[in-house]
């Protein structure tokens, strides 16, 4: 059984498509991913997670959640220590608990990377909605900041993520919210072996107290998913999956198929 509110969803939908062009999988790995010789990275990928769970107090009636994620993202190298990269979502969220059906542009964000040094680096990103929230699977504006540590120690590659982000209130449906941020972390490992590289990563997101209508919600979810997968490099093609499975209560997926590939220019 999945135990949520309406209150809950509506202040945890950015944080489930933060990855789509975070490199390895979910993760940031502090180096640039945009090598000598090449100048920009696009790519494409696709996303697709799915619950269905039930109450105590009514078990015969079983809900479903879906929700589909495709991006389009540009990467780009002006300078030898920045990345700068731009993105656009089209998601499709289906939650029959609630009769939510929402199919339309997502967010759009810019980021940039700063390389501060060797093994590290400093992430500011900002994430606009593309739509009205009455029609899309969107909140409203948001700002946040990464800092990325990878370690080497051949043939492993272990990467640390820890941020935060500020979730400005939005108007959905004639109601106001005012959503909780959230504080972001993850570790991961990756095994290089010259081609397809072996990863498991683990995310864990603690989201603050959101008020909608002005009743707030005592919760603090903790979302935590773990993923195995892989990355594969083909010459200047990178191509990237995963099978995340979410351990907490309050997620709006229990699985999550994550894929994405993007080619150097």
């Amino acid at each position: 059984m999945i135990i949520k509110k309406y209150i809950i969803l509506i202040s945890i939908i950015l944080i489930n498509i933060s990855f789509i062009s975070a490199e390895p999988i979910t993760l940031e790995q502090s180096d640039f991913y945009i090598q000598s010789g090449k100048t920009i990275e696009v790519g494409t990928g696709a996303s697709y997670g799915y619950a269905k769970y039930f109450y105590a107090s009514d078990p015969t009636v079983e809900y479903e959640n879906k929700d589909a994620v495709i991006p389009v993202f540009l990467r780009f190298k002006p300078f030898q220590n920045i990345e700068i990269s731009l993105k656009s979502t089209y998601r499709l969220l289906k939650e029959t608990e609630f009769n939510i059906l929402k199919k339309n542009t997502g967010y759009v964000e810019g980021s940039g990377k700063l390389g501060l040094f060797e093994g590290c680096a400093l992430k500011l990103q900002a994430e606009i909605p593309g739509a009205n929230p009455d029609d899309a699977a969107v909140e409203g504006l948001n700002i946040g900041a990464r800092v990325l540590i990878s370690i080497k120690s051949n043939p492993l590659i272990i990467h640390l993520n820890g941020g935060y982000t500020y979730s400005f209130a939005y108007t959905v449906n004639s109601m106001q919210v005012d959503p909780g941020n959230y504080i972001f972390g993850g570790a991961g490992v990756e095994y290089e072996m010259g081609g397809v590289n072996p990863l498991v990563e683990v995310t864990v997101m603690s989201v603050g107290k959101s008020v909608a209508g002005g009743v707030e919600d005592v919760n603090e979810p903790l979302l935590l998913d773990i993923l195995a997968g892989f990355s594969w490099k083909i010459d200047s093609i990178k191509i990237k999956a995963g099978f995340a499975y979410s351990l907490d209560t309050y997620n709006i997926y229990n699985w999550k198929i994550v894929s994405g590939v993007s080619i150097l220019l």
